[in-house]
């Protein structure tokens, strides 16, 4: 019975052992979690507050704002672009046109003229 109470004492002891390493353990992990708790709040309020320029909340929306609007002027000066675009050919066409026709003329003269 000795040699169980001693073994049972030995386990006991180990015990005690990694129960103080594993309170340590976490008292350790409670002051990281402090540590990491205070940079987020501190992220938090230079996101939300700003760091003595406007908030960057504000910063992300006026960007939003402002990549919409080039984006949009984008699509205006692409749709403007191709109607001066269609104008140039719809010219093109017109010019060509408008020789064929004064060639057509030109020959119909010379022949009218020759005969």
């Amino acid at each position: 019975m000795t040699h169980g109470l001693q073994s049972l004492l030995t386990l006991v002891q180990a015990l005690l052992v990694e129960h103080r390493e594993e309170t340590m353990t976490l008292a350790a992990l409670k002051v990281e979690t402090g540590h990491l708790r205070k940079h987020l709040d501190s992220l938090a309020r230079l996101v939300q507050e700003g760091d003595g320029r406007e908030p960057l909340t504000t910063r992300l929306a006026l960007s939003e704002a402002a990549l919409a609007g080039l984006q949009e002027r984008s699509q205006k000066a692409g749709q403007e672009s191709q109607g001066r675009e269609q104008q140039k050919v719809a010219g093109r066409w017109q010019v060509l046109v408008a020789l064929v026709t004064g060639v057509f003329g030109l020959i119909t003269a010379l022949v009218a003229l020759l005969k």
